[in-house]
């Protein structure tokens, strides 16, 4: 990405070149480049130039900062206002920054700012998930009633984390969910890889109520694309 306050250099480039159908060039980050079609529009052989940059995104230092300041954002202190600067005294300033300094120090000190780093790295490099019509707009989800069947992706692995009690955290793929008021227990059935119906929900925790607890559920799961609706063969 350019800077704003970065000009092109004045100086003749170290590599001058031609690419012909087929070719590749790489340039390394940090390196100028100027793209130009070559050939002359009035010949008759003259063919179409297109000139096609292809960036490979990586992760940078940059990134991880970003990333603490969306995890700052959710600490009160952190939000605070700052003690204002009266006619250039930073005598109320100063040690205030101080304490969130050291706040800040101590917690990169704990492995906790690494970890939670590089979960949501990983779950950012996972695949996406296919994105099923209609029923994850909302619609036609429970066409054949009780004997409607879901499944979760047979393509990604399910991570299944118990947050606190009957609250449960779902992670597949890229996406990821904590979902209150189902247990860890129940969430494995519910996202085991052969699916499961509305019947075998029902044998798995009679006290759900079909319409209080059940359809809003499922009904949730598959719009957020955590869960499929299986389709008939006849259909």
């Amino acid at each position: 990405m350019r800077s704003a306050d970065q000009i092109p250099p004045d100086v003749p480039p170290y590599l001058q070149c031609v690419l012909n159908p087929g070719d590749v060039l790489y340039i390394p980050r940090g390196h100028w480049h100027y793209a130009i079609a070559t050939g002359d529009p009035t010949d008759e052989n003259y063919a179409p130039s297109l000139h096609l940059t292809l960036g490979i995104d990586c992760q940078t230092g940059l990134d991880w900062i970003g990333w603490l300041r969306e995890e700052l954002q959710d600490n009160p202190e952190w939000r605070s206002n700052l003690p204002t600067i009266p006619n250039g005294e930073t005598t109320a300033i100063r040690p205030r920054l101080e304490q969130l300094r050291d706040q800040l120090i101590a917690w990169l000190q704990t492995p906790e700012a690494i970890d939670r780093y590089l979960d949501t790295l990983e779950r950012s490099d996972r695949s996406s998930l296919p994105f099923s019509i209609p029923s994850q707009l909302g619609s036609r989800i429970f066409d054949h009633g009780l004997e409607t069947r879901f499944h979760c992706s047979r393509l990604h692995p399910v991570q299944i984390v118990a947050i606190a009690e009957n609250e449960t955290q779902i992670v597949i793929a890229a996406k990821q969910a904590t979902i209150k008021g189902l247990s860890t227990d129940l969430a494995a059935k519910i996202f085991r890889p052969e699916g499961f119906s509305l019947l075998d929900l029902a044998d798995w925790s009679p006290s759900l109520d079909l319409d209080i607890d059940v359809i809003p559920l499922l009904t949730q799961l598959v719009k957020q694309g955590l869960l499929f609706v299986d389709i008939p063969a006849s259909l």
